[in-house]
Protein backbone atom coordinates (compact mmCIF):
# COMPACT_ATOMS: atom_id res chain seq x y z
CA UNK A 1 0.00 0.00 0.00
CA UNK A 2 1.17 3.46 -0.76
CA UNK A 3 1.32 5.16 2.75
CA UNK A 4 2.92 8.30 1.62
CA UNK A 5 0.88 10.78 -1.00
CA UNK A 6 3.44 13.37 -0.94
CA UNK A 7 6.33 11.15 -2.70
CA UNK A 8 7.63 12.50 -5.79
CA UNK A 9 8.90 9.27 -7.43
CA UNK A 10 7.66 5.57 -7.23
CA UNK A 11 9.12 2.45 -7.65
CA UNK A 12 7.30 -0.60 -8.71
CA UNK A 13 9.77 -3.64 -8.52
CA UNK A 14 8.65 -6.60 -10.84
CA UNK A 15 11.58 -8.91 -10.05
CA UNK A 16 13.29 -10.76 -12.20
CA UNK A 17 11.86 -11.11 -16.14
CA UNK A 18 13.43 -14.72 -16.29
CA UNK A 19 12.30 -18.24 -15.58
CA UNK A 20 13.09 -19.90 -11.85
CA UNK A 21 15.36 -22.49 -13.48
CA UNK A 22 17.70 -20.58 -15.72
CA UNK A 23 17.55 -18.15 -12.43
CA UNK A 24 18.71 -21.41 -10.83
CA UNK A 25 21.21 -22.09 -13.59
CA UNK A 26 22.87 -18.45 -13.25
CA UNK A 27 23.73 -18.69 -9.58
CA UNK A 28 25.22 -22.62 -10.35
CA UNK A 29 27.35 -20.80 -13.19
CA UNK A 30 28.16 -18.20 -11.18
CA UNK A 31 29.71 -20.74 -8.54
CA UNK A 32 31.72 -22.13 -11.17
CA UNK A 33 32.62 -19.20 -12.15
CA UNK A 34 34.21 -18.16 -8.81
CA UNK A 35 35.71 -21.37 -8.35
CA UNK A 36 37.01 -21.20 -11.62
CA UNK A 37 38.42 -17.76 -10.85
CA UNK A 38 41.01 -19.36 -8.60
CA UNK A 39 42.14 -22.31 -11.14
CA UNK A 40 41.91 -19.76 -14.63
CA UNK A 41 41.25 -16.79 -13.95
CA UNK A 42 40.60 -15.66 -18.03
CA UNK A 43 37.87 -18.36 -17.80
CA UNK A 44 36.78 -17.00 -14.51
CA UNK A 45 36.07 -13.67 -15.08
CA UNK A 46 33.92 -14.24 -18.15
CA UNK A 47 31.65 -16.48 -16.94
CA UNK A 48 31.20 -13.96 -13.63
CA UNK A 49 30.49 -11.34 -15.78
CA UNK A 50 27.70 -13.58 -17.73
CA UNK A 51 25.90 -15.34 -14.72
CA UNK A 52 25.81 -12.03 -12.79
CA UNK A 53 24.12 -10.06 -15.35
CA UNK A 54 21.64 -13.20 -15.71
CA UNK A 55 21.27 -13.45 -11.83
CA UNK A 56 21.26 -9.81 -11.02
CA UNK A 57 19.23 -8.42 -13.86
CA UNK A 58 15.27 -7.29 -12.57
CA UNK A 59 12.58 -5.06 -13.93
CA UNK A 60 10.16 -2.77 -12.70
CA UNK A 61 7.94 0.37 -13.34
CA UNK A 62 9.29 3.97 -12.17
CA UNK A 63 6.91 6.66 -12.09
CA UNK A 64 8.21 10.25 -11.27
CA UNK A 65 5.53 12.78 -10.31
CA UNK A 66 7.56 15.96 -10.19
CA UNK A 67 9.00 15.61 -13.86
CA UNK A 68 5.66 13.75 -14.48
CA UNK A 69 7.11 10.84 -16.70
CA UNK A 70 7.46 7.23 -16.15
CA UNK A 71 9.70 4.19 -17.72
CA UNK A 72 9.81 0.50 -17.58
CA UNK A 73 12.84 -0.28 -16.41
CA UNK A 74 15.63 -2.93 -16.65
CA UNK A 75 17.77 -2.90 -13.42
CA UNK A 76 21.21 -4.08 -13.35
CA UNK A 77 23.29 -3.64 -9.66
CA UNK A 78 20.93 -1.39 -8.81
CA UNK A 79 21.78 0.84 -11.84
CA UNK A 80 18.35 1.34 -13.77
CA UNK A 81 17.67 1.74 -17.35
CA UNK A 82 14.53 2.67 -19.89
CA UNK A 83 12.86 5.38 -21.57
CA UNK A 84 11.18 7.72 -19.89
CA UNK A 85 7.66 8.50 -21.52
CA UNK A 86 5.39 11.49 -20.80
CA UNK A 87 2.84 10.52 -17.82
CA UNK A 88 -0.03 12.58 -20.06
CA UNK A 89 0.25 9.38 -22.28
CA UNK A 90 -1.19 7.15 -19.59
CA UNK A 91 -4.07 8.52 -18.27
CA UNK A 92 -5.34 5.48 -16.39
CA UNK A 93 -5.21 2.77 -13.70
CA UNK A 94 -6.74 -0.23 -14.15
CA UNK A 95 -6.93 -3.86 -12.81
CA UNK A 96 -6.51 -6.40 -14.88
CA UNK A 97 -6.83 -10.05 -14.90
CA UNK A 98 -3.84 -12.60 -16.60
CA UNK A 99 -2.96 -16.13 -16.96
CA UNK A 100 0.13 -17.78 -16.69
CA UNK A 101 1.49 -21.40 -17.78
CA UNK A 102 3.28 -23.99 -17.01
CA UNK A 103 3.94 -27.29 -19.01
CA UNK A 104 5.44 -30.19 -17.24
CA UNK A 105 6.53 -33.42 -18.41
CA UNK A 106 6.62 -37.03 -16.92
CA UNK A 107 9.41 -39.51 -18.07
CA UNK A 108 6.33 -41.32 -20.44
CA UNK A 109 6.62 -38.31 -22.24
CA UNK A 110 2.59 -37.43 -20.80
CA UNK A 111 2.52 -33.37 -20.07
CA UNK A 112 0.24 -31.99 -17.69
CA UNK A 113 -0.65 -28.01 -18.33
CA UNK A 114 -0.92 -26.24 -15.30
CA UNK A 115 -2.59 -22.48 -15.62
CA UNK A 116 -2.25 -20.29 -12.76
CA UNK A 117 -4.53 -17.21 -12.68
CA UNK A 118 -3.37 -13.90 -11.48
CA UNK A 119 -4.26 -9.81 -11.34
CA UNK A 120 -2.06 -7.06 -12.15
CA UNK A 121 -2.75 -3.15 -11.68
CA UNK A 122 -1.82 -1.43 -14.73
CA UNK A 123 -1.34 2.51 -16.03
CA UNK A 124 -3.16 2.60 -19.74
CA UNK A 125 -2.54 4.81 -22.45
CA UNK A 126 -5.47 6.51 -23.78
CA UNK A 127 -6.59 3.96 -26.41
CA UNK A 128 -6.15 1.03 -23.69
CA UNK A 129 -3.44 -0.66 -26.09
CA UNK A 130 -0.20 0.11 -24.27
CA UNK A 131 0.02 -1.21 -20.66
CA UNK A 132 3.00 -0.94 -18.09
CA UNK A 133 2.78 -2.88 -15.50
CA UNK A 134 2.45 -1.59 -12.12
CA UNK A 135 1.88 -4.69 -9.34
CA UNK A 136 0.98 -8.06 -9.68
CA UNK A 137 -0.79 -9.62 -7.04
CA UNK A 138 -2.88 -13.16 -6.72
CA UNK A 139 -6.01 -11.70 -5.68
CA UNK A 140 -8.98 -9.44 -6.92
CA UNK A 141 -9.57 -7.12 -3.44
CA UNK A 142 -6.04 -6.92 -3.08
CA UNK A 143 -5.21 -5.58 -6.53
CA UNK A 144 -8.57 -3.37 -6.34
CA UNK A 145 -7.50 -1.75 -3.39
CA UNK A 146 -3.48 -1.17 -4.47
CA UNK A 147 -5.41 0.59 -7.38
CA UNK A 148 -7.48 2.69 -5.20
CA UNK A 149 -4.46 3.62 -3.52
CA UNK A 150 -2.13 4.43 -6.45
CA UNK A 151 -5.09 6.57 -8.08
CA UNK A 152 -4.96 8.71 -5.23
CA UNK A 153 -1.32 9.06 -5.96
CA UNK A 154 -1.47 10.02 -9.00
CA UNK A 155 -4.44 11.59 -9.38
CA UNK A 156 -5.96 9.45 -12.19
CA UNK A 157 -8.89 7.65 -12.37
CA UNK A 158 -9.27 4.01 -12.40
CA UNK A 159 -11.37 2.58 -15.17
CA UNK A 160 -12.35 -1.05 -16.95
CA UNK A 161 -10.02 -2.22 -19.37
CA UNK A 162 -11.56 -1.89 -22.89
CA UNK A 163 -8.97 -1.71 -25.77
CA UNK A 164 -9.82 0.40 -28.95
CA UNK A 165 -10.23 -1.36 -32.22
CA UNK A 166 -8.12 0.32 -34.36
CA UNK A 167 -8.92 1.17 -37.90
CA UNK A 168 -6.54 -1.24 -39.72
CA UNK A 169 -8.07 -4.17 -36.93
CA UNK A 170 -11.62 -3.03 -38.61
CA UNK A 171 -10.58 -3.63 -42.00
CA UNK A 172 -8.93 -6.76 -41.63
CA UNK A 173 -11.84 -8.18 -39.97
CA UNK A 174 -14.30 -6.71 -42.66
CA UNK A 175 -11.49 -8.33 -45.27
CA UNK A 176 -11.92 -11.70 -43.43
CA UNK A 177 -15.97 -12.35 -43.77
CA UNK A 178 -15.70 -12.26 -47.24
Amino acid sequence: MIKNHEKQRFIFPLGSPLPTGVLIFSYALLLVGIIQLFDNTIVGIPIILFAGYLAFQFQGTEVDLKEKRLRFYTSFLGIRFGKWQPLESFPFICVIKRKTAKRTYAPSMQSVDEINDFYSVVILSKNHRTKLVLVNKGDFTACAAQAEDISKAFELPVVQYNPQRSEATKARRRQGRR
